[in-house]
């Protein structure tokens, strides 16, 4: 059912669900990380790097929205508004949104 749905998609939307479920996945990924709070220290010779949960979220998302362009690649997107922009004002906002609607249900709690 799914498969058939699926292939009946253009290109475009494709690439936009698979980014909108990436960002879902994310999302809850950051709310746990916040709950968890760690941070990471760093330290080459003389300089010191710290990280917090705040800075590993955005990390994270680079790195996820780095990772889904191959994805991109494979599913048939052609050309660099396909494979990179496309999807990308999808992705982090629905990352954010997912982020803020857990906060504020688990907080009513």
């Amino acid at each position: 059912m799914y498969r058939e749905l699926f292939s009946k998609l253009s290109i475009e939307d494709k690439v936009v669900l698979m980014r909108f479920t990436l960002a879902v996945v994310i999302g809850v990924a950051s709310y746990l990380l916040y709950l968890l709070n760690p941070s990471i220290e760093l330290s080459l010779d003389s300089v010191k790097f710290s990280m917090d949960s705040s800075t590993i979220s955005w990390l994270m998302s680079a790195v996820a929205y780095v990772l889904s362009i191959p994805i991109a690649l494979r599913i048939g997107a052609k050309g660099l508004f396909q494979t990179i922009i496309r999807g990308l004002l999808t992705y982090y906002t629905t990352w954010l949104i997912i982020f803020i609607v857990i906060y504020d249900l688990l907080k009513m709690l």
